[in-house]
């Protein structure tokens, strides 16, 4: 092999293995796990020190703190976990409302979120003066049809 063809090798060889270095860099950045509160709880603390995103519904409206973040709890299907959260607050975080979560469970069972999403319920309910779909799926009609 020639000195020329020795280093088109090297080059293909460094840019490759750059390029596969590059691919889990960023895959492994990219991946979440997620999971429910309940599955959290059920887990122990395999979980805990893991980056995560966690779904369930705010069981308690939050408590601002001294330090600025906010304390609430999340839960799904009996389970609840407490939760600190740092930014800002969503204006519609209220009991009830489903909600994902992304941070770390802590070894004291506190999961700490760093981003917090809510569901925005208005955009995927009926209007309640829109008139109903009729059963035999034919579109609805007015009384002045």
């Amino acid at each position: 092999m020639d000195s020329r063809q020795r280093r088109t090798v090297v080059a293909v060889v460094v840019l490759v293995g750059g390029l596969a270095c590059l691919i889990a860099v960023m895959l492994g950045r990219g991946i979440h796990l997620y999971m429910g509160v309940d599955e959290l709880i059920a887990s122990g603390d395999q979980y805990v020190n893991r980056e995560m995103r966690l779904a369930g519904f705010v069981a308690e409206p939050p408590a601002m703190q001294a330090d600025g973040s906010a304390r609430f709890a999340v839960e799904a299907r009996g389970a609840t976990v407490p939760v600190a959260f740092t930014g800002s607050l969503p204006a519609n975080l209220e009991p009830g409302r489903e909600v994902l979560l992304d941070g770390r469970l802590g070894a004291d069972g506190v999961f700490r979120a760093h981003t917090l999403l809510t569901q925005c319920s208005s955009r995927y309910r009926r209007r309640i003066d829109a008139p109903a779909a009729p059963a035999d799926g034919s579109s609805p009609r007015s009384e002045t049809d």
